[in-house]
């Protein structure tokens, strides 16, 4: 019995025996455990490592694993993560050539290139790719790599598939976040060299997120210093408003100083948008850079700069400050004051007598044309007559004095606005009270410039006749004159033609069909005889009057 026994226990009968019975083998019993165990959605990668990695060290991996894949098809896909997972190329290639003509290329849901990335495994990925293993996209790929570091899996993706595949923007912030440098500066590098330069504004908002955070981190941590130097000298060829926004806005920008050179400027613009004062920011910029604080070229070239664009920007402050600092050469600053004159031009409209004194002060004086502008305005006739007459409701300040003397004073201003009051509007009310102040003080070679305009109060105190209708049209070579050789104009009317009723015809107003002569309002009562706003003289008298008596001023 106990030959019998031996000769049935010899392993090549006893596998052919078992090959006609019911039940496992010894080797697949752990696999029954490992099915048993597992949930729905089959075994924890935990499980499985526990239970293939003893089992692939005893049995022979060619022969019986094609076994416990045909006799457990549900523990199919944990073999191949736990394959991918672990780096063993050699279950894998067992698997694909045991399903072969379709191999691992249809065995649907793999995601066995995941697994591998994340554990660095990237002769894993070689092997997919060899045997036609494909995906459309590597993004989880490329986020599993990075959370655990692996470059050489990194440069994997970079050299065999296209940059949109497993690149997006959130993958550098992902390496910033878990402290990556190395990942960080290599995914920078990759997408400074495939991503457009111009034109890309969503690019450009990216580059100056990326470098605020490097800036910041290099300041708490060295290392990230040699990215940071980098990452600057790139940005200024074609983004060196970032450059300058990061040094204007983050506290820590004192790092950057030693990324920039002589060639940097921070523009006017961007000092004054800032939320400290400008002359803090332009104080703290030049005691930063070692090349403006030390007196050459560079220094000289960049107080240039900034004087100009503070004229540019009409920044009085600033211009103030730069001029009163030793730095700032005084001809230096006057051929600047003296080759723009913008800021001139600004204090004529603005009314800025600080500005005028401030050209003054560098000898360039304020022209002639400039000032005749000033005084032709009309919101400066309001307040400058005012002035003259001596309005105590009138809010002025010291340039309207300045104004006045710089022209040649009250008598000649006062002047110049008589004889150009026709052109104005603003003054029709206070003329009379201008005329008065200029009579009182005006000697009488002041008068005569100003005589022909006198005709003005004639012009505005003339009632005028106002008749309903169009006057005809004739010629006035062909009319009487009067004694002063004016053409007689009789005034005609023309009867305007009723309009067709319909029903449609809106009645008008009994005010609109009367045909009564009109007389035009007075808008100044001054020039007005008393008896004629009484009414109780012809009105052809009262006109000759009026001519009598403004003739007689005129004579004075």
């Amino acid at each position: 019995m106990q030959m019998y026994h031996q000769v049935l226990a010899t392993p090549d009968l006893l596998r052919l025996i078992l090959q006609f019975q019911d039940g496992y083998t010894q080797d697949m019993v752990v696999f029954t455990t490992l099915v048993h165990s597992s949930s729905k959605s089959g075994p924890s990668r935990r499980d499985t490592a526990k239970t293939l990695t003893p089992w692939l060290a005893q049995y022979e991996l060619t022969t019986r694993l094609p076994v416990a894949l045909d006799l457990f098809p549900n523990l199919r896909q944990a073999i191949l993560e736990f394959a991918s997972l672990e780096g063993r190329v050699d279950v894998l290639d067992v698997v694909h050539i045991h399903y072969l003509p379709a191999g691992l290329t249809k065995i649907p849901a793999s995601h066995l290139e995941e697994p591998a990335s994340s554990n660095g495994h990237l002769h894993v990925l070689e092997y997919l790719h060899s045997i036609g293993c494909e995906r459309k996209h590597w993004h989880q790929c490329t986020t599993l790599a990075i959370n655990g570091g692996h470059m050489p899996v990194l440069e994997y993706l970079h050299d065999t598939y296209a940059f949109k595949t497993w690149f997006n923007e959130a993958m550098l912030t992902k390496a910033f976040r878990t402290n990556k440098l190395a990942v960080f500066a290599f995914l920078y590098k990759a997408w400074m060299s495939t991503t457009p330069k111009n034109n890309d504004d969503e690019r450009r908002q990216q580059e100056h997120k990326y470098l605020d955070l490097v800036v910041t981190k290099a300041s708490l941590d060295a290392t990230w210093m040699t990215i940071l130097k980098v990452m600057v000298p790139a940005m200024q060829i074609h983004n060196n408003d970032a450059v300058v926004k990061v040094f204007m806005t983050n506290r820590r920008s004192h790092v950057m100083v030693e990324c920039l050179d002589a060639s940097f400027h921070v523009p006017l613009r961007d000092i004054v948008v800032s939320t400290r004062p400008d002359e803090e920011q332009l104080r703290r910029l030049f005691d930063t850079f070692p090349w403006l604080r030390e007196p050459g070229p560079a220094q000289d070239d960049a107080w240039r700069r900034y004087f100009v664009d503070a004229i540019h920007m009409i920044n009085l402050p600033i211009m103030q400050w730069l001029v009163q600092h030793p730095a700032l050469d005084r001809r230096v600053a006057q051929e600047v004051l003296e080759n723009d004159q913008r800021g001139l031009e600004f204090a004529v409209y603005a009314g800025n007598l600080e500005m005028i004194n401030l050209y003054a002060a560098f000898g360039v004086p304020i022209s002639d044309v400039l000032v005749q502008k000033a005084l032709n305005m009309e919101w400066t006739k309001v307040h400058l007559v005012k002035y003259l007459v001596h309005d105590p409701t009138a809010i002025l300040d010291g340039w309207y004095a300045w104004l006045v003397a710089r022209y040649g004073g009250r008598v000649a201003v006062m002047g110049h606005l008589i004889q150009h009051a026709m052109q104005s509007k603003v003054l029709f009310d206070e003329f009379p009270a201008l005329y008065k102040a200029w009579q009182d003080e005006a000697d009488e070679n002041d008068k005569e410039p100003v005589q022909a305009s006198f005709a003005i109060v004639d012009t505005w105190s003339r009632p005028v006749k106002v008749c309903k209708g169009t006057p005809s049209k004739r010629k006035t070579n062909d009319l009487p004159v009067n004694e002063n050789k004016d053409p007689i104009v009789a005034t005609t009317t023309r009867k305007d033609k009723p309009k067709r009723k319909t029903r449609f015809t809106r009645p008008q107003p009994a005010s609109a069909l009367s045909t009564m002569p009109q007389v035009a309002q007075f808008s100044s009562s001054a020039f007005l005889p008393k008896n004629l706003e009484g009414g109780s003289l012809d009105r052809d008298k009262t006109l000759e009057q009026s001519c009598e008596q403004l003739a007689k001023l005129a004579l004075v």
